[in-house]
């Protein structure tokens, strides 16, 4: 099964290809899906409205790229989309560009929160594209592997930090992220990444707690 139709079954009409439709110069180099050995988390660092029609053409014409540099694309809605075949090495995190998968999310998370959506297709996502390649995936933050501020610090925190929910969260939105936690909790595990694991949980555990008493503070108030 190629990746894209693994995308359709997993995500149905919430899944786009652009692959065909998005500005081009050139092609990127192909690598087998076997180097593949991890995922790179970016955000577009723009208002979540730009298109990746509009940031293709940038990477295009202002970077002289060969195409867009993302694989993966996931806007605030939550619908993916499939911007260049996973196979290619595209140019979206310098020296980390040969083993990984670049998935940006749409819109500047320095101060904005991910939605619901957009992390609940993510963790969709990572499942699918464990399954396509027949084995676990580390994921990192761009920043893991440049001198660059990306994925933002409110997605970075929401993917990689288990925290406590902030003023205005809604409950769906607290719930899907300690949803996507407890599957990070059993990838970790499962990758005999004990420790890892250890730490989610405890952070998890201890979020419950505070969550628990904060909500008996109410019920006493």
């Amino acid at each position: 099964m190629d990746f894209w139709t693994a995308l359709k079954d997993a995500f149905g009409s919430q899944a786009v290809d652009l692959r065909d439709r998005l500005l081009t110069d050139g092609d990127y180099g192909r690598r087998s899906a076997d180097s593949i050995r991890r995922i790179v988390v970016h955000h577009t660092a723009v208002d979540a409205s730009r298109t990746w029609a509009a940031v293709a053409a940038y990477h295009v014409n202002g970077n002289n790229w060969p195409g867009i540099g993302y694989h993966l694309g996931i806007a605030r809605d939550g619908v993916l989309s499939y911007l260049g075949d996973i196979e290619t090495v595209r140019y979206h995190a310098g020296r980390a560009n040969a083993d990984s998968i670049g998935v940006c999310f749409a819109g500047n998370y320095m101060n904005d929160e991910p939605t619901a959506a957009m992390l609940a297709t993510y963790a969709r996502l990572v499942s699918v594209i464990e399954a396509h390649l027949g084995r676990q995936v580390t994921v990192v933050g761009h920043r893991d592997v440049g001198a660059t501020a990306c994925p933002g610090d409110r997605l970075y925190a929401a993917l990689f930090s288990p925290r406590e929910p902030l003023p205005g969260d809604e409950p769906s939105a607290t719930a899907e992220k300690v949803r996507w936690w407890l599957e990070e909790c059993t990838r970790q595990f499962e990758a005999d990444n004990a420790e890892r694991a250890r730490a989610i949980l405890y952070s998890l555990i201890a979020l419950a707690y505070r969550l628990e008493q904060g909500g008996r503070e109410k019920e006493e108030g």
